[in-house]
């Protein structure tokens, strides 16, 4: 066999292992494609109905999704009304109470020397009326000093209920009586155990008069902690120029002064409508939704009214109904899915 030959065959040879190695990775890639997760199918599903968005899932993208559901129950809200809070700071009550502990305390000195004097002035005038070695003009002198300390403790009275006078003035008359009477509410206040709250109404409601004893403050975090009526309040807030109340509430953590907040309470008959559960509610654009299962393969997304929050989620009038079926698990998915950009046309969604 001549040397030519022999090149020639070594050519092929190699020629034909390339060939080789060519269809077995192409055969590999192949069966890569086939064995790797099966996407769900593109944006193509999402149609609007009636203004609505409609998402189709088949059982297995449901199963996908792990999608879970819930039915939504018949419920009642009482109705509300509304009206702004501001926690009020405790500084200025400090003060009028440090004035009127020394007013008290002036009061107690004044009873003490009077009776002091009082006595005296008995044991002298015994003596003198019994004869004894007891001058006229002694006597007198005590009668002068029992009048200037009947004098001092009036005074001292007086001091007192001025001091009474402005913190009903400024506070109202409960807290007043609080602190002229030593009161442990007004130990509470001062020591910051409890917090004094001004609660300011309407110019239709007249808060002398309707003022609930009881009301719900809403926190900045979610949640209500409820809050006792104290009496009406006689300063006015500066945002506002209607009536307010006083009202206490017990400290907890992110309550502090001049915290402004919404005071609500019972006012009317109660509402029916459905509650959305707070797993069911997911946020876009700014808006709270829910998505609504339709069919067995169809999901509608609608939006959740929160104009009146409730502890577990959303109490709703509009969009839900008795017996609907929300998704409580996987919704995020679910709008994942419906923002997906669909398909290019003519492909799939299989990289190539």
């Amino acid at each position: 066999m001549s040397r030519n030959t022999i090149v020639k065959i070594a050519i092929a040879a190699a020629v034909l292992g390339v060939a080789v190695l060519i269809v077995a990775f192409a055969s590999g890639k192949q069966g890569t494609a086939t064995s790797s997760p099966q996407k769900l199918p593109s944006n193509s599903r999402v149609t609007v109905k009636a203004g609505e968005t409609e998402l189709t899932l088949s059982k297995q993208d449901q199963s996908t999704l792990a999608l879970e559901t819930v039915q939504l129950a018949a419920s009642s809200h009482q109705q509300e009304a509304t009206a702004a809070a501001v926690i009020l700071p405790a500084e200025k009550l400090l003060t009028l109470e440090g004035s009127a502990s020394l007013a008290k305390a002036n009061v107690k000195k004044a009873r003490a020397t009077l009776e002091m004097t009082r006595k005296e002035f008995e044991r002298l005038k015994k003596l003198y009326d019994d004869h004894q070695n007891v001058a006229e003009k002694t006597l007198e002198a005590q009668r002068a000093a029992m009048q200037i300390a009947d004098a001092d403790l009036v005074a001292a009275k007086d001091a007192v209920q001025l001091q009474e006078d402005t913190v009903r003035q400024q506070w109202g008359a409960a807290v007043a009586r609080w602190m002229t009477s030593d009161a442990e509410q007004m130990k509470r206040v001062l020591g910051q155990q409890e917090l004094l709250v001004q609660v300011t109404f309407d110019s239709t409601t007249d808060s002398t008069t309707v003022a609930p004893r009881r009301l719900w403050l809403t926190l900045p975090g979610g949640g209500r902690v409820e809050a006792s009526y104290v009496s009406g309040f006689p300063q006015i807030d500066p945002r506002f120029q209607h009536g307010s109340s006083l009202y206490i509430v017990a400290a907890r953590a992110g309550l502090v002064p001049g915290l402004n907040l919404s005071a609500s309470w019972a006012n009317g008959g109660r509402t029916k409508g459905v509650l959305v559960p707070g797993k069911a509610v997911l946020w876009w654009q700014g808006k709270a939704w829910a998505y609504v299962q339709t069919g067995a393969t169809t999901f509608v997304r609608r939006e959740v009214s929160t104009e009146m929050p409730v502890d577990d989620g959303y109490f709703v009038t509009s969009n839900f109904a008795t017996g609907d079926r929300v998704v409580t698990g996987g919704a995020q998915l679910m709008l994942s899915e419906e923002s997906r950009p669909p398909a290019a046309a003519g492909g799939d969604d299989d990289d190539d």
